[in-house]
């Protein structure tokens, strides 16, 4: 049996992602830890964290990686 592949799900009605959040998710998303992103970022490792702990509130996921996974469902990352 044949299956379609599933469409991303919409998203909640506003999902409020800074720039910052979602930049972090998509790091997240490609490996990087943490330390790695605020490397890349030029940030520090508290704002990283900041950023990654309002993605998952704003997803209302339990963590950040728990946020990769709903901002892929919702197709706010590849």
């Amino acid at each position: 049996m044949s299956h379609a592949p599933l469409a991303p799900l919409a998203p909640p009605a506003a999902v409020p992602l800074t720039g910052p959040e979602l930049l972090a998710l998509q790091l997240l998303a490609r490996g990087y830890s943490p330390r790695q992103i605020a490397l890349l970022t030029g940030t520090d490792g508290p704002a990283v964290w900041d950023a990654l702990a309002g993605a998952a509130g704003a997803l209302a996921a339990p963590s950040a990686p728990e946020a990769v996974a709903v901002a892929r469902r919702y197709g706010l990352i590849v």
